[in-house]
């Protein structure tokens, strides 16, 4: 069966859900794994008004890559392993705090996308920004980093200065090897479905893609 034909169920869409629950469960894995550093994140956030606005330029060399499609703006966190990394997690997310805070003193009108923001497919604009393609799943493969990373981004008026691309092998991302297929648990190849409500906890399609299992 060609992925093409794999149907995927079970997609969550109460947007508000996600993006509670994809903020607030990060912040309690952390607490767990590390209680001091989940304490002096919170301080830092709690006192990051008061702080010196970055300079946008510097700013924006914090991501490990980004790219533009239209008036969207992406910008990706790579992980430091194949696990779900915390620490690029809020390092996405104290980055979009500094942007906000930047733009917002600029006088600029914006939107900005969590990682996980159900008001747009971040993965799609992704690709058309150049920045990789999808896997079967869906998932943005990224050249370098393979489907191992973070992805926000953000709608403003009157452009960024993004710095230059980071230097990309000849690979777009995904290259249909069609391992993450054959080695899901819930045998899409044979069924011809997936159930997204029974992906919870498994990594495997991003533990088994080779793109980017070396950097």
């Amino acid at each position: 069966m060609s992925r093409r034909n794999v149907r995927f169920q079970g997609v969550i869409k109460n947007g508000a859900a996600i993006e509670f629950f994809g903020t607030i469960i990060p912040s309690l894995l952390l607490f767990k794994r590390d209680p001091r550093a989940w304490w002096q994140r919170r301080q830092s956030r709690r006192n990051r008004n008061r702080q010196p606005l970055p300079l946008l330029e510097d700013l924006l060399k914090r991501p490990n890559d980004a790219g533009r499609a239209g008036d969207t703006y992406i910008f990706i966190f790579k992980w430091k392993g194949d696990e779900f990394d915390l620490d690029a997690f809020h390092d996405s997310h104290d980055f979009l705090l500094d942007l906000e805070r930047v733009l917002r003193a600029q006088g600029r009108r914006f939107r900005i996308f969590t990682t996980l923001s159900p008001k747009i497919n971040l993965p799609e604009l992704a690709e058309t920004a150049g920045l990789g393609n999808l896997s079967p799943f869906g998932l943005l493969v990224h050249p370098r980093f393979g489907p191992r990373m973070l992805i926000t981004g953000v709608e403003v008026e009157g452009g960024l200065p993004l710095p230059g691309q980071v230097e990309q092998p000849a690979s777009m991302g995904c290259n249909d090897c069609g391992l993450c297929l054959s080695l899901c648990p819930q045998a899409p190849l044979e069924r011809g479905e997936v159930d997204l409500r029974k992906c919870e906890g498994c990594s495997r399609c991003i533990k088994c893609c080779p793109i980017g299992k070396s950097v």
